[in-house]
């Protein structure tokens, strides 16, 4: 399993069991770091940066199912509460997320058999053309079988005259 992850416009593949993030992955349990190395992450905004204070990874799970890690940096120590509502968060992103990924393949499923349907249309069609064409061949060699069977009728009524 592979997990993407994007800084600064920067696309990073971590693999599942690789490093915190993928240990995350792999364990499916929150993660708390409050002695994070100063070589670690730097926060970054407008005003400056500095270094966190600790670092929270959150398993994005659902049912047992996994589909990614979110990974958050505080000045301040996140607390029971904090870590609680991420955790909730992170199912409620999961939830989400799976349901999406459900409603794409239903959509996909259904525009499936949209194409099917029409295709057994369309052969029911010309199944029913050819059995109208089949029919109408039956009729006629009926009719031409009841010429023919005159005919012979004829021929042998003609000969039974000659003969007296």
């Amino acid at each position: 399993m592979i997990i993407d992850s994007v800084k600064k416009h920067i696309e990073k593949r971590i693999l599942a069991g690789q490093g915190l993030i993928g240990q995350c992955y792999l364990e499916k349990n929150t993660i708390l770091i409050t002695d994070v190395p100063d070589n670690y992450v730097n926060i970054t905004s407008g005003l400056g940066h500095s270094n966190p204070r600790s670092i929270l990874l959150v398993p994005l799970v659902n049912n047992e199912e996994i589909i990614g890690v979110l990974e958050f940096a505080s000045f301040q120590i996140f607390n029971q509460i904090d870590i609680e509502f991420l955790e909730k968060v992170g199912e409620s992103i999961a939830s989400t997320v799976l349901s999406a990924k459900t409603n794409k393949r239903t959509i996909s499923l259904l525009e499936e058999a949209d194409i099917m349907t029409e295709q057994m249309r369309a052969q029911e069609e010309e199944m029913r053309q050819n059995m109208e064409e089949l029919q109408a061949t039956q009729e006629e060699s009926a009719r031409k079988g009841s010429e023919m069977e005159g005919l012979i009728n004829a021929v042998h009524s003609s000969s039974y005259i000659t003969e007296y």
